[in-house]
């Protein structure tokens, strides 16, 4: 359940930092479930960058820039994984480029995160 403890400390963190500070900072978050390749990648001799490939990456990130000012978008799928309880939660049914189905999205963070 570390993941479960970490998504109410990201949560948290996320209120308390709205309650602080005048407007909101351009941050994006992305928390994934699924298989990832992650390395170097590049050629030897030349710049290397280190990061992560793979479908669950891609779709971590396209829920990222989806987010809004303050909020944590999440997939279900994710939320499940965690054994994160969205009842109450607003859910999104999202189109992201490179999928044929629409993915469903939790707001765990945010002004969406009110109980509907």
């Amino acid at each position: 359940m570390a993941t479960t403890t970490a998504f109410g400390a990201l949560a948290g963190s996320c209120r308390s930092f709205a309650s602080s500070w005048p407007r909101w900072a351009p941050a994006v978050v992305e928390w994934l479930t699924g298989v990832a390749y992650v390395g170097l990648v590049g050629r030897l001799g030349s710049e290397l960058q280190f990061t992560a490939l793979g479908d669950a990456v891609n779709t971590a990130a396209r829920l990222g820039s989806l987010a809004g000012a303050g909020e944590i978008l999440v997939s279900s799928h994710a939320a499940a994984a965690a054994g994160i309880s969205v009842e109450g939660l607003e859910v999104r049914h999202l189109a992201l480029k490179g999928r044929a189905e629409p993915v469903d999205a939790v707001v765990i963070a945010g002004a969406g995160a009110t109980a509907r």
